[in-house]
């Protein structure tokens, strides 16, 4: 496990440095994940879902997705709580999300209440139509505050600045303005919405979750629920400092019956032409 944790900071650190970006996938846990070698040119209907390992008896896979991409996105602009509907590009890219995930057993489809979130979850539900769909603010993307609406380029100094707080454990510092949310918070609800779903161990749930869970997020909220599922301080810190999270990129944690997560997959955008990433 020594060397399989060395290749996900090795991975993460790649990302932090932009030379592992949109169109590659980082992973964990010896597989191969979404790099070219196990993508398609046209944008391979299952591509790196196909070379996961193999999930242990009694875990739960979640496969924590990103959202299709917006015009704001589009545009290069801090979303957050803001409402915005995916634009056509967006539309496509749920749609091979949809494909990517078609053969899976999954057997519960939950999403943000957001609006680019729910419609591409809606998309990847018509795959798996007699599974439950489920909806909740518990997974909205974190709250920005004052920065919603501002391009991210003239922003981006004072975000990093908090993720880097967050990193160094000052999970109380606020996104400024009203609503600006902290990490503590952001993981409060995140963890709350697994729970209630049964992903995570809670002693209110009615049973566990379905052994595929698919949950459609936010790109910021991934990064952030994700470092708090982590037992690995370093991991952690690395990925609240991480910033890329490609539209429709998936992520794969295994989540055993006691509640402890294994990172098996990051960012994973294999499903996607090359010219849609």
């Amino acid at each position: 496990m020594r060397w399989q944790r060395r290749q996900l900071l090795s991975n993460l650190a790649l990302l932090l440095s932009g030379r592992v970006g949109a169109n590659s996938g980082c992973t964990a846990a010896g597989i191969s994940g979404g790099g070219a070698a196990a993508a398609k040119a046209d944008g391979g209907r299952s591509g790196g879902m196909q070379q996961l390992q193999r999930l242990r008896e009694g875990d739960v896979r979640l496969y924590l997705v990103r959202h299709g991409q917006t015009e704001w996105n589009n545009e290069g602009r801090v979303q957050g709580r803001s409402d915005i509907d995916l634009n056509d590009r967006g539309l496509q890219q749920a749609v091979f999300l949809a494909d990517a995930l078609a053969d899976l057993p999954i057997g519960l489809v939950a999403s943000s209440n957001l609006k680019r979130a729910a419609v591409t979850a809606d998309t990847v539900h018509q795959r798996h139509s007699v599974a439950p769909r489920a909806r909740s603010g518990d997974f909205a993307e974190v709250c920005f505050g004052d920065l919603e609406g501002a391009k991210v380029a003239n922003v981006r100094e004072d975000m990093r600045a908090i993720y880097r707080a967050w990193s160094m454990g000052d999970g109380d510092v606020p996104f400024p303005g009203i609503g600006g949310e902290t990490y503590n918070q952001a993981v409060a609800r995140g963890r709350a919405g697994l729970r209630k779903l049964g992903v995570l161990p809670s002693e209110s749930a009615a049973a566990r979750s379905p052994r595929h869970v698919a949950v459609v997020a936010h790109g910021r909220f991934n990064l952030v629920l994700m470092s708090a599922l982590c037992a690995d301080e370093a991991t952690k810190a690395q990925l609240l400092c991480a910033t890329s999270q490609g539209n429709t990129c998936i992520n794969v944690v295994d989540v055993s019956a006691d509640g402890a997560c294994s990172i098996v997959a990051l960012n994973m955008l294999d499903h996607l032409p090359q010219a849609m990433r």
